[in-house]
Protein backbone atom coordinates (compact mmCIF):
# COMPACT_ATOMS: atom_id res chain seq x y z
CA UNK A 1 0.00 0.00 0.00
CA UNK A 2 1.45 3.28 -0.60
CA UNK A 3 1.89 6.13 1.89
CA UNK A 4 0.46 9.35 1.40
CA UNK A 5 2.54 12.15 2.67
CA UNK A 6 0.28 14.72 4.61
CA UNK A 7 0.75 18.34 3.57
CA UNK A 8 2.25 19.26 7.47
CA UNK A 9 4.53 16.94 7.09
CA UNK A 10 6.47 18.79 4.05
CA UNK A 11 5.89 21.75 5.60
CA UNK A 12 7.63 20.83 9.06
CA UNK A 13 11.10 20.03 6.65
CA UNK A 14 10.76 23.73 5.48
CA UNK A 15 11.06 25.24 9.41
CA UNK A 16 13.90 22.68 10.43
CA UNK A 17 15.55 23.78 7.68
CA UNK A 18 14.86 27.42 7.93
CA UNK A 19 15.82 27.38 11.62
CA UNK A 20 19.15 25.75 10.86
CA UNK A 21 19.72 28.63 8.45
CA UNK A 22 19.08 31.23 10.99
CA UNK A 23 21.65 29.23 13.50
CA UNK A 24 24.17 29.34 10.61
CA UNK A 25 23.85 33.17 10.52
CA UNK A 26 23.47 34.46 13.86
CA UNK A 27 26.67 32.32 14.67
CA UNK A 28 28.48 34.22 11.71
CA UNK A 29 27.51 37.37 12.91
CA UNK A 30 28.24 36.48 16.50
CA UNK A 31 32.17 35.52 15.28
CA UNK A 32 32.34 38.91 12.93
CA UNK A 33 31.35 41.64 16.27
CA UNK A 34 33.59 39.58 18.90
CA UNK A 35 36.34 38.90 16.55
CA UNK A 36 35.97 43.13 16.08
CA UNK A 37 35.61 43.88 19.67
CA UNK A 38 38.23 41.80 20.82
CA UNK A 39 40.92 44.60 19.25
CA UNK A 40 39.77 46.77 21.68
CA UNK A 41 40.11 50.18 19.79
CA UNK A 42 38.06 49.04 16.56
CA UNK A 43 34.93 46.55 16.47
CA UNK A 44 31.45 47.29 17.62
CA UNK A 45 32.08 48.40 20.94
CA UNK A 46 35.89 49.80 20.35
CA UNK A 47 36.17 52.80 21.57
CA UNK A 48 37.70 54.79 18.76
CA UNK A 49 34.19 53.73 16.54
CA UNK A 50 31.74 55.68 19.13
CA UNK A 51 34.15 58.95 18.66
CA UNK A 52 36.31 58.74 21.68
CA UNK A 53 40.13 58.14 22.61
CA UNK A 54 42.14 55.99 24.52
CA UNK A 55 43.93 57.25 27.11
CA UNK A 56 45.26 56.94 30.76
CA UNK A 57 42.97 58.01 33.70
CA UNK A 58 45.29 60.83 34.55
CA UNK A 59 45.38 61.75 30.63
CA UNK A 60 42.15 62.12 30.03
CA UNK A 61 41.19 63.85 33.44
CA UNK A 62 44.25 66.57 32.09
CA UNK A 63 42.26 67.10 29.31
CA UNK A 64 38.92 67.61 30.98
CA UNK A 65 37.37 64.37 29.63
CA UNK A 66 34.76 61.72 30.46
CA UNK A 67 36.05 58.48 31.05
CA UNK A 68 33.56 56.07 29.71
CA UNK A 69 34.44 52.14 30.72
CA UNK A 70 31.81 50.92 28.36
CA UNK A 71 34.01 50.76 25.66
CA UNK A 72 37.05 49.00 25.79
CA UNK A 73 41.05 50.05 25.02
CA UNK A 74 44.11 47.84 25.53
CA UNK A 75 46.65 48.00 27.61
CA UNK A 76 49.75 50.60 26.14
CA UNK A 77 52.90 50.13 27.56
CA UNK A 78 51.68 48.58 30.46
CA UNK A 79 49.42 51.49 31.72
CA UNK A 80 45.52 50.37 31.53
CA UNK A 81 43.80 52.49 28.81
CA UNK A 82 40.21 54.05 29.41
CA UNK A 83 37.97 55.35 26.51
CA UNK A 84 37.66 59.13 27.28
CA UNK A 85 35.24 61.46 25.48
CA UNK A 86 36.49 65.18 25.38
CA UNK A 87 33.34 67.71 24.59
CA UNK A 88 33.93 69.86 21.27
CA UNK A 89 33.66 73.21 22.01
CA UNK A 90 30.99 74.68 19.33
Amino acid sequence: MKSIKKKGEFDMWWIVIGAVLVLVVITILLLIFKGGAEKGESGFMGCLSKGGSCKTLEACSDEGGTISETFRCEEKDGETQYCCFIAKES
